[in-house]
C-alpha cells in the first residue's frame, strides 16, 4: 500500500511549484493529494503559508516545509507538536523565519524537467524578448521596476500581463493579456530571451518560475536577482535590462540549453531526495503527462472558460 502525501497551501498554491511537488513526491512512491488545511497522512508537505502562532494537532510521520516564498514560512515548524521529524527546505540560509528549525536543508524546491521541457520545439523563435508577468506596484522608486517600465515603453519586448497598458507604450501590439501557466510554456518556446523581475524582499533569496520554465523551453532569462552560488543554466544576472535589449552576445542554442537545464534540475531533485531520505526515480512519461494534464492544462481550461464567461 502506497504511503500518503498531502501538499498543503495554507494561503493558496503557486500552480507551477505545486505541479513540481506533486510529481516529485509521486516519483518517490507516494500517493499524493493537495489540501488547503493540514490533514492526517504519512508525509505532510507545506508548500506555502505564514506562521502567526497557530497550532495544528495533525499527525504525520514526517513534515517537509518549503521556504521558497521567503516570508517566514519556515516558522511553521513550531505549528505541529505531534510531528517529530520536520525538515525545512530553503533556497538560502538562514531560513526566513525567526526560529531556527531543527533540520534545515538548503535547496531549491524540486523542478521536474520532464514536466516543462519541450525537446521537439521548432527552432524558429519569432520573439526576441518577452516578459510574462503583471506590472508590480512601485511605491519606493525601485530601479528594477522602473527599468521594466522603460523596457515595456520601448516596444522592444512583448509583455503578457495586466498593468502594462497604463504606460505610453511605443507599440501597443507588444502588449498581451495575462497568460496561463500552460500558455507561458508556449511563449517561452517562441522566445529567444525573457526578462524576470522580482519583489525586493525576494531578490537573491529565491527564484521565480521563469528560472526553470524559460531555460527548459530553450529561452534565456535575464534577472536582476540571481541567488548567490546558484549556477542555473540559462539564468543570467543582469544589471541593466535596457542594455540587454541591445546585446549582441552569442546565445546558447535552444536545444543545448534545454538539455543543460534538464540535467541541472535532475541533479537538484536527486540531491534533495537523498537529503530527505527518499528514493527518487525519474517519473514515467505517463505520470508526467497525467500530472501536467491535471495540474497545468485543466487549470488553463478553467481559467479560459472563466475569462470567456466574464466577457459574455
Amino acid at each position: 500500500m502506497s504511503r500518503t502525501c498531502v501538499i498543503v497551501g495554507l494561503d493558496g498554491f503557486d500552480p507551477d511549484v505545486l505541479a513540481n511537488l506533486v510529481l516529485f513526491y509521486a516519483a518517490c512512491g507516494f500517493d499524493v493529494s493537495s489540501s488547503q488545511v493540514p490533514v492526517e497522512c504519512d508525509l505532510l508537505v507545506i508548500q506555502r503559508g505564514m506562521y502567526n502562532g497557530q497550532v495544528f494537532e495533525t499527525r504525520a510521520a514526517e513534515c517537509h516545509i518549503y521556504d521558497y516564498v521567503r516570508n517566514g514560512t519556515s516558522d511553521l515548524h513550531r505549528s505541529f507538536p505531534n510531528i517529530g521529524a520536520i525538515a525545512v527546505i530553503s533556497p538560502t540560509a538562514p531560513a526566513s523565519g525567526k526560529s531556527a528549525p531543527a533540520t534545515l536543508i538548503r535547496s531549491f524546491h524540486p523542478v521536474i524537467g520532464e514536466l516543462w521541457a519541450n525537446r521537439d520545439a521548432r527552432p524558429r523563435r519569432p520573439y526576441r524578448f518577452v516578459h510574462v508577468g503583471h506590472r508590480k506596484n512601485n511605491t519606493s522608486s525601485d530601479r528594477w521596476l522602473e527599468q521594466m517600465d522603460r523596457v515595456a515603453v520601448s516596444g522592444a519586448c512583448h509583455m503578457w500581463g495586466s498593468g502594462w497598458q497604463e504606460l505610453s507604450v511605443t507599440d501597443t501590439g507588444t502588449l498581451h493579456e495575462p497568460a496561463t501557466l500552460h500558455q507561458c510554456q508556449g511563449i517561452y518556446r517562441q522566445a529567444e530571451s525573457a526578462f524576470g523581475v522580482m519583489y525586493p524582499m525576494q531578490r537573491t533569496r529565491t527564484i521565480s518560475g521563469r528560472a526553470w520554465q524559460g531555460p527548459l523551453n530553450g529561452c534565456v532569462v535575464y534577472s536582476e536577482a540571481v541567488v548567490p552560488g546558484a549556477d542555473i543554466p540559462g539564468l543570467i544576472a543582469c544589471d541593466d535590462f535596457l542594455a540587454a535589449l541591445d546585446s549582441t552576445a552569442t546565445r546558447i542554442a535552444p536545444a543545448d540549453l534545454i538539455e543543460a537545464a534538464a540535467s541541472y534540475w535532475n541533479g537538484v531533485n536527486a540531491t534533495l531526495a537523498r537529503e530527505l531520505d527518499l528514493r527518487y526515480l525519474r517519473p514515467a512519461p505517463s505520470l508526467v503527462r497525467s500530472t501536467y494534464a491535471r495540474e497545468v492544462f485543466l487549470r488553463h481550461l478553467t481559467s479560459r472558460t472563466r475569462r470567456v464567461l466574464r466577457r459574455a
